[in-house]
């Protein structure tokens, strides 16, 4: 059982680090990113410092990091909502206060008052939030594949960044649905579910270094 948990503490800890290759890749290729590939670049690195402080809070063994990841959801939903606003040509994105963020942040507002408190991760938010990215995202490839000429249906960058959002969006959601029927399980019960979303991270995360290191068409 021991070496089971060492394994899944070390998987996590590489989906930490797994940050680090979009941001790498991102770097690199800095001066060819068109503005929605800038934009991920700087959801990238935000992430890369949520794992750094996350990591840290680890090593100095304080009691929860929960509210660092909680700051980077709400932030992450505001970045997620400017990235689709310059994919999409819907009229409700184009304003920065538009009626998907309003709700959520609304919605956001309301479950830390009454619902889990700060140092709870705030997985309502995180599910009704990704049930919108799964929209936008399905709305992105829609639209790219009725609109793009390309010979290849992978050539735009930020379809890949699109792709990643839905896998991960849909693989959390269904995460956090079986963790909610274990609840008072064992925690080598919930050993399972914890891989499954430190694999997932390392996923959406090989989708972003794509969407990066793809050069946009002219």
């Amino acid at each position: 059982m021991g070496e089971v948990q060492l394994d899944i503490k070390l998987l996590v800890r590489l989906s930490q680090f797994a940050v680090l290759v979009p941001l790498c890749v991102g770097c690199i290729h800095r001066s060819t990113l068109d503005p929605s590939q800038r934009l991920l670049l700087w959801l990238v690195g935000l992430s890369a410092f949520t794992e750094a402080a996350a990591y840290a809070a680890d090593v100095l063994a304080l009691p929860y990091n929960t509210p660092v990841y909680n700051l980077f959801a709400v932030l992450q939903i505001l970045l997620y909502n400017r990235l689709f606003a310059q994919l999409l040509p819907w009229p409700l994105l184009k304003t920065w206060f538009n009626a998907p963020l309003l709700l959520l942040l609304v919605f956001g507002a309301i479950n830390l008052i009454w619902l889990q408190p700060m140092i709870a991760l705030q997985t309502n938010l995180i599910v009704a939030a990704m049930v919108v990215h799964i929209g936008f995202a399905m709305g992105y490839l829609q639209h790219y594949l009725k609109t793009s000429t390309a010979t290849s249906i992978f050539a735009a960058p930020m379809l890949w960044f699109a792709i990643g959002v839905l896998f991960y969006s849909l693989g959390t959601i269904l995460l956090y649905a079986a963790l909610s029927r274990m609840v008072g399980q064992t925690q080598s019960s919930l050993l399972s579910p914890w891989s499954l979303n430190a694999l997932l991270f390392i996923l959406l995360n090989l989708f972003y270094a794509i969407a990066l290191w793809k050069k946009a068409p002219n």
